[in-house]
């Protein structure tokens, strides 16, 4: 996650590596609360919005 905050990754990427990871719900959310204040807010929004349409939140 912290890769793709700060711009060293794409969003594909870090998808592909929630997917495989089997991490979702609560669990994953709360992932995102930790990392919410690191590295570039848009990329932060852009991938939890991506998540929840891909119902893994």
């Amino acid at each position: 996650m912290i890769a793709y905050l700060d711009g060293k990754n794409s969003l594909k990427w870090i998808l592909g590596v929630i997917r495989s990871s089997g991490v979702r719900g609560q669990l994953l959310l709360k992932v995102f609360e930790e990392v919410a204040n690191y590295g570039e807010r848009r990329r932060w929004e852009e991938a939890l919005e991506a998540c929840k349409k891909r119902n893994y939140i």
